[in-house]
């Protein structure tokens, strides 16, 4: 009983913008626009949601959305090189998640 409850439980892990001090980034490299996709000139977006662990690098990034795959993929490639300051919450570090959107814009 008791370990079928703990297995239900979900694991709270804060928002980076909730904690009462947001780690600064580091680095934080914008996603290039995808080549494939310069011929056409179209424009999209990407949205990624990715976790911060206790060292500051990003963990488990995922697409949520896209307006093309390879704004996806770019999203990704540039979200898995950020790096933040440790997260911290009540006097310990700490595992945060975010959310961004990214907006791209034709190259001409």
């Amino acid at each position: 009983e008791q370990a079928s409850a703990q297995r239900r439980s979900e694991v709270k892990v804060p928002q980076l913008q909730a904690l009462a001090r947001q780690p600064k980034a580091l680095a934080q490299p914008m996603p290039a626009y995808p080549a494939a996709l310069v011929p056409r000139g179209s424009e999209g977006t990407a949205s990624v949601r990715f976790y911060v662990d206790e060292t500051g690098r990003v963990r488990l990034p995922e697409v949520l959305a896209a307006s093309a795959p390879e704004f996806g993929a770019a999203a990704l490639a540039a979200v898995a090189q950020w790096r933040y300051e440790p997260p911290q919450h009540g006097g310990r570090t700490v595992v945060a998640a975010d959310n961004w959107a990214f907006k791209f814009t034709a190259v001409n």
